[in-house]
């Protein structure tokens, strides 16, 4: 996964966790967005970015999930 994917994901993932009221942070959903549109210049860097046609684990990611930490949702058991 490359540098801006996961930047991309962690903005996204910060989304989820404000309106989650989750958030350790002091940004707002604004913010966030105002972010992501000058790393994507406003989506115009992004086509296909997210499409994988040729799956390659990434275990990093596989960590991520595995913590707990999905699509900004901290779940336990």
């Amino acid at each position: 996964m490359s540098d801006l994917t996961r930047n991309i994901n962690a903005l996204l993932d910060e989304i989820n966790d404000i309106k989650a009221n989750k958030s350790v942070t002091d940004d707002s959903v604004e913010n966030i967005i105002n972010d992501l549109n000058k790393i994507t210049n406003n989506g115009l860097n992004v086509n296909d970015i997210f499409t994988n046609n040729y799956y390659v684990n990434d275990m990093n990611e596989d960590k991520r999930c595995a913590s707990g930490k999905i699509y900004g949702f901290k779940y336990s058991n």
